[in-house]
């Protein structure tokens, strides 16, 4: 997973390892706790996860996501890192 646009990372606390802090362009940070079956790593844009369930795996990863989905127009936000986004086309100018 990895973040497009500024102000969006993430952040880990090393004094709780299970908790994740992300910073998403709220007044205010979010708080989440990754369950025990699945590893991570956490980049300051992007966010690595493994597990060999692969079940558990995509619903935390779409939890993640939820928190902020890509905006359809500039592609702000968390997306996979496959993910393919089709922007849609802004409004057009009349002369």
């Amino acid at each position: 997973m990895k973040t497009e646009g500024v102000g969006l990372k993430f952040l880990r606390y090393y004094a709780a390892p299970q908790l994740i802090s992300f910073s998403l362009g709220f007044s205010h940070t979010i708080l989440f706790n990754i369950p025990k079956a699945i590893k991570f790593r956490c980049l300051k844009y992007k966010l690595l996860l493994f597990s060999p369930n692969l079940q558990e795996l995509r619903n935390t990863a779409l939890r993640i996501r939820s928190y902020r989905p890509p905006d359809p127009y500039k592609g702000k936000g968390v997306k996979f890192s496959t993910e393919g986004l089709k922007l849609k086309p802004g409004k057009q100018r009349q002369r």
